[in-house]
């Protein structure tokens, strides 16, 4: 292995040919579905925006202008091209690819150690759930996954001095993905007030004034479209985000939720990672670097618990400042390569000891376990029995994770270039087919996550209201209530039982919706102007059949509404 990255250091070909194949290995390790998560939210705005016919009378599709970055913008004429699904596929990949070399870039810049920077390369390849909630490779392409590679790009060109040409990367991405790079700049910005003396303030005041320069589309952008900058505190509102959706975000203390859990440990387990690695950074320099960075990403963390739970002012918690936690997992992870790595050339740990490490730190999907067994090193270091129970141990952790995540639907994998086909998404196409633009449909709320399509996405067509459009409402509280308003008006009480598990919500308005009957829908098509109710197979109403698959029925409820105005 040592010779082996010590030849990738030497030769970039060989770098550009390993990443590629890390590329791969990782798509095929996560998965690849297109039109779910994020993309269930910016895919229909992206349409929106090609095709300002589509989606008439869509109170969510409103809300895209509270989304401020040019990223998805760009691709609208892939969609009019009707060649959009494979372009995104494309960027995904390279997006992947330069995620791989910016960490190789950052870790020779930290330790210039070869064998560090293919470990951590390594580790990219498996599935590593961070804080808060995210993978590090994701399943598709999202501002977030595009950008994280510029905002190394631009940390790494910190970490040399590079001061303008990184705040110059960094003004960039911020039009691409707003929050990527505030969280970047909170740990940069930092650093440079702790060490303004070395800067210098005409070094720290020019490449401000650069990065302002750059960020200048989505800056004007936001004075003539954004809505003036809230300090109100909204209680109310952050419990509803909380128990909606974003209870990751928001509860971090809710230790009763087991998500909660687990994104908590493998947010320790990244502090842990730092604390170790730190170490292995051979000039002080940058170690003090990586230090403040670590610091800020701590006091963030903690303003943001203070922001849930005490002072919810309204601009504060729309920014999501506690997501500046994924970079205590960059950062942890890259630092334990580089102290495995000196650990290895010291001789400091045995190569069989070294291996189980390496080995578990690189495919194990949290740290924690990693960390559990280097508290115990000592143990099992020159002792063979030891090492096979320790990889024993490893393996029944790992199968069990790994049938937790397929069973709970987490990690359900696939490759999907273009929307999976299911009896969903069919009905989808039916109705993008059979009916024009400006139909609108009442559909079930809860028929969307992070691997099924919304409605949206492959219709094209208005809805009345869907469970996902909830996560909007942390951008514009007057979305939340707009939200509130339509989702009580279709199922009634329902929201009082969200708990913030997003599966126990998920069943909650599937109940409800399932219980609806006739005059609950006239009711609403009243008042929304519905042309057709789309439910489940085993919902029967007394209404004509539009369209009907092996799950879904859609029902034509045009004859019972009021005229339009």
């Amino acid at each position: 292995m040592v010779t082996f990255a010590t030849q990738m250091a030497a030769s970039k070909k060989l770098r550009i040919l390993v990443f590629v194949g890390f590329t791969i290995l990782a798509i095929l390790f996560t998965g690849y579905i297109y039109g779910t998560h994020d993309q269930a939210i910016n895919i229909p705005y992206l349409k929106s925006y090609a095709d300002p016919e589509l989606y008439p009378g869509d109170e969510f599709i409103q809300a895209r202008a509270a989304h401020f970055s040019y990223f998805w913008i760009l691709f609208q004429p892939f969609y009019k091209w009707n060649i959009l699904e494979p372009v995104v596929f494309i960027v995904h990949f390279l997006s992947i690819f330069f995620t791989f070399a910016m960490f190789w870039n950052l870790s020779q810049q930290l330790f210039d150690n070869p064998l560090a920077s293919l470990l951590v390369t390594i580790s990219l390849i498996f599935p590593h759930l961070i804080f808060p909630g995210f993978p590090i490779i994701e399943i598709a392409l999202e501002n977030r996954t595009f950008v994280l590679p510029i905002a190394l790009f631009g940390i790494n060109l910190y970490l040399k001095k590079r001061y303008k040409l990184a705040f110059l990367v960094f003004g960039l991405g911020f039009n691409l993905h707003v929050l990527t790079i505030l969280y970047t700049l909170m740990m940069i910005m930092f650093d440079m007030l702790l060490r303004i003396k070395s800067i210098g303030w005409k070094n720290a005041l020019s490449s401000i004034l650069i990065f302002t320069f750059f960020a200048l589309p989505i800056l004007i952008w936001r004075a003539n479209f954004g809505a003036p900058t809230d300090f109100s505190l909204r209680p109310e509102w952050l419990d509803f985000e909380r128990r909606a959706y974003l209870a990751l975000l928001y509860d971090l203390l809710d230790f009763r939720n087991p998500l909660v859990v687990i994104d908590t440990l493998n947010l320790i387990g990244g502090i842990i990672f730092i604390l170790i690695g730190r170490n292995a950074i051979a000039q002080p320099i940058i170690r003090r670097n990586l230090d403040h960075f670590s610091i800020a990403i701590g006091l963030v963390i903690i303003a943001a618990v203070i922001t849930s739970y005490v002072l919810p002012i309204t601009f504060i918690v729309s920014l999501q400042i506690s997501r500046i936690g994924v970079f205590a997992s960059y950062f942890g992870y890259l630092l334990f390569a580089g102290w495995l790595a000196e650990q290895y050339k010291t001789k400091k740990i045995p190569a069989k000891a070294f291996g189980i490490l390496a080995f578990t730190y690189a495919t194990f999907a949290s740290p924690i376990l990693t960390g559990a067994f280097l508290s115990i090193r000592h143990w099992f270091s020159e002792h063979k029995g030891r090492q096979l129970f320790i990889l024993g141990v490893y393996t029944i952790f790992q199968t069990g994770a790994i049938a937790i995540a397929i069973y709970t639907g987490f990690w359900p994998g696939g490759y999907h270039l273009y929307v999976e086909s299911t009896p969903w998404t069919e009905v989808q196409k039916w109705a993008k087919v059979n009916t024009p633009k400006s139909a609108r449909f009442i559909t079930p709320p809860q028929l969307t996550s992070f691997y099924i399509s919304d409605w949206r996405v492959t219709s094209e067509r208005t809805t009345y209201v869907t469970l996902v459009e909830s996560m909007e409402g942390i951008l514009e509280p007057d979305f939340a209530d707009n939200w509130l308003k339509r989702f009580n008006n279709l199922l009634p009480g329902t929201v009082e039982k969200f708990d913030g598990n997003q599966s126990n919500n998920i069943r909650f308005t599937a109940e409800a919706y399932a219980c609806l009957k006739e005059n609950d829908f006239i009711r609403v098509s009243h008042e929304f102007q519905a042309d057709y109710i789309v439910v489940t197979h085993n919902q029967r109403l007394d209404f004509p059949i539009a369209y009907q698959n092996q799950a879904f029925t859609v029902y034509d409820v045009r004859e019972y509404l009021l005229p339009k105005p």
